[in-house]
């Protein structure tokens, strides 16, 4: 993350900077992989709701709210 901190661009006089969230998943034998899908991207959900670059990591035992 921090690497990514420090890339900045500039076009037509602009600064742009890069950030990195991620979602990580962990998950059971009896998760089936739209689950662990679904459990993945409300981490990375989570990471940005929380001010972005970081990393969230949720298991399977947090319920998914469909």
């Amino acid at each position: 993350r921090e690497l990514f901190g420090r890339i900045h661009q500039n076009y037509n006089n602009m600064d742009f900077f890069v950030t990195f969230s991620a979602g990580i998943a962990k998950s059971s034998d009896a998760m089936n992989s739209d689950d662990l899908i679904s459990l993945a991207d409300k981490a990375l959900y989570t990471a940005k709701e929380r001010g972005r670059n970081q990393v969230v990591s949720l298991r399977t035992h947090n319920k998914l709210n469909n």
